[in-house]
């Protein structure tokens, strides 16, 4: 849902990190995470693909494996 995640960007872009995986977005800032669903991975990457990742967001074990970075 891209209401849902537009709601979140201004958390998104706050945190400074983003992972995109199968489910939606992980977004940490400190000890703080936060993990929004329900969005297609193609649509957050739409939404956040000017934020800038940092080195080793690419990858993040999620426990259902991997869905990398988008090109």
């Amino acid at each position: 849902s891209a209401i849902m995640i537009t709601r979140f960007l201004s958390t998104i872009q706050a945190a400074g990190l983003t992972t995109i995986v199968k489910n939606g977005v992980f977004a940490k800032k400190g000890r703080h995470e936060v993990f929004i669903v329900e969005a297609s991975p193609a649509t957050v990457h739409k939404l956040i693909s000017p934020l800038p990742l940092q080195p080793g967001d690419e990858h993040r074990p999620s426990g259902k494996g991997e869905q990398g970075r988008f090109p």
